[in-house]
């Protein structure tokens, strides 16, 4: 999957995102970014993982997931996603904002339609498309995403891993994930 920004030498001058760094056209500007917990991990046949370490350190990123398997944990887009918000974070310019969405079986694209507030019938469902909308808007109004019920969301750095977990329950944690993807993908550096 190849799906990359055109640079045209114009409008987009370099490529945003290299091996080493992020692109100095974007050190001022804020970076509201994440993924989904099940991103791309809906196919049947896929492998899955299974040892006692793993296991425990599903339990450990995620305890509220009881039946959440490590082959159900995404890392096609997390871990570059990691990349992106460690490269960033380390301009020391404007903050970037991570997050990881959890909700249900939040597989690629299911937090889009909480986002623009045109999710499911159910007032849990309701309530998730109230608090998802409100952080986008905070975020495009002030570059600080965050809503009412939230906890106050800091920025990601290296050293703490800050990201907000976006369930019924939000919650800021701190590399809550770092040991599970060391283990799924031991040679990725970030």
């Amino acid at each position: 999957m190849e799906w990359e920004p055109v640079v045209d030498g114009d409008f987009l001058p370099s490529h945003p995102v290299t091996e080493e760094s992020f692109a100095s056209a974007g050190a001022d500007i804020p970076l509201l970014i994440g993924s989904n917990l099940n991103e791309w991990n809906f196919f049947p046949a896929q492998e899955e993982q299974v040892s006692e370490v793993l296991t425990d350190a599903v339990r450990a990123a995620y305890p509220g997931k009881a039946e959440l398997t490590a082959g159900q944990v995404d890392t096609l887009i997390r871990l570059p996603m990691l990349k992106i918000m460690s490269h960033k974070a380390d301009q020391n310019g404007a903050p970037v904002y991570a997050y990881l969405f959890t909700y249900g079986m939040s597989f690629h694209g299911t937090e889009i339609p909480y986002v623009f507030r045109n999710a499911g019938d159910t007032p849990e469902e309701q309530a998730m498309a109230d608090q998802l909308s409100q952080v986008w808007v905070n975020f495009a109004r002030t570059g600080i995403p965050g809503g009412d019920g939230l906890p106050d969301w800091e920025p990601y750095t290296r050293e703490s891993g800050a990201t907000m977990l976006l369930d019924t329950q939000a919650e800021l944690v701190y590399h809550h994930d770092r040991e599970l993807m060391s283990l799924m993908a031991p040679d990725y550096a970030y």
